[in-house]
C-alpha cells in the first residue's frame, strides 16, 4: 500500500497540475483579449487611413476636373486653329485685294484730272 508522503504527493502534483491547467488558461484568456484589442487597434487604423486616402483622392479628382475644364475653356483644338487661322488669311487677302482695287481707282481717277 502507499504511505502517506506517497499519497501526499500525489495529491500535491494532481493539484499542481490543475493549477497549471488554470493559470494556462487564464494566459489564454489574457491572450485572447490583447490579439482581440490589437485586431480592434489595428482595423480602426487601417479605416481611419482609407478615410484619409479617399479625402486626398477626392480633392485630387476635383483638382484634375478643375483643370480639365478650365484647358477647355482656355485652349482650342489643333483643327480648329488651322481652320480660323486660314479663315484670317483668306479675309485678309480678300482685304488687300479690295485695298489695291481701290487704290488703282484712285489713281486712275488722279491721272484722268491731271
Amino acid at each position: 500500500m502507499l504511505d502517506s508522503q506517497t499519497i501526499t504527493l500525489i495529491l500535491s502534483l494532481i493539484a499542481m497540475s490543475a493549477g497549471g491547467v488554470w493559470q494556462l488558461s487564464r494566459v489564454e484568456a489574457a491572450l485572447r483579449k490583447d490579439i482581440t484589442r490589437s485586431r480592434d487597434e489595428i482595423e480602426a487604423k487601417q479605416d481611419q487611413q482609407m478615410r484619409d486616402f479617399s479625402e486626398r483622392f477626392s480633392g485630387l479628382e476635383k483638382k484634375v476636373h478643375e483643370v480639365e475644364l478650365w484647358t477647355a475653356n482656355t485652349f482650342i483644338r489643333r483643327e480648329s486653329f488651322y481652320k480660323i487661322k486660314d479663315e484670317i488669311t483668306g479675309e485678309m487677302k480678300a482685304l488687300g485685294e479690295r485695298l489695291e482695287a481701290r487704290l488703282v481707282r484712285m489713281e486712275e481717277k488722279l491721272d484722268s484730272k491731271t
